[in-house]
């Protein structure tokens, strides 16, 4: 699991936050603590690009969620964007995409997040 973070040079506040690989029982951890740091170092909210996730399981689903509330918390917002269709699956059948907003790209998501 990799993740990397910068600033969304078209909507300042924004952070993007690209995650890479599976994101299952043995990555959870790690996940969660730098999808943590991530949040508080953003300033309106985060955007989860998820093009090279290539699978999560309810491990990375509880992670997800567990941001989701300390956004929240925080006054901020998650969405994300670049589903691939075999974690859109799972969205889907977890009925997920209602907790966390799925959108096709960038501009959509910044809209969300900034409305």
């Amino acid at each position: 699991m990799e993740v990397k973070s910068h600033t969304c040079e078209s909507q300042e506040g924004v952070d993007i936050v690209n995650l890479s690989g599976r994101l299952g029982v043995e990555e959870a951890e790690q996940l969660e603590g730098m999808l943590s740091k991530a949040l508080t170092q953003c300033e309106t909210g985060m955007i989860l690009d998820m093009t090279d996730v290539s699978f999560i399981s309810s491990a990375g689903l509880r992670v997800l969620v567990q941001l989701r509330q300390a956004a929240n918390d925080a006054g901020k917002t998650i969405a994300m964007m670049n589903v691939q269709p075999a974690v859109y699956k799972i969205f889907k059948l977890t009925s997920f995409e209602k907790i966390i907003g799925v959108f096709e790209n960038e501009k959509q998501a910044i809209k969300a997040i900034t409305k």
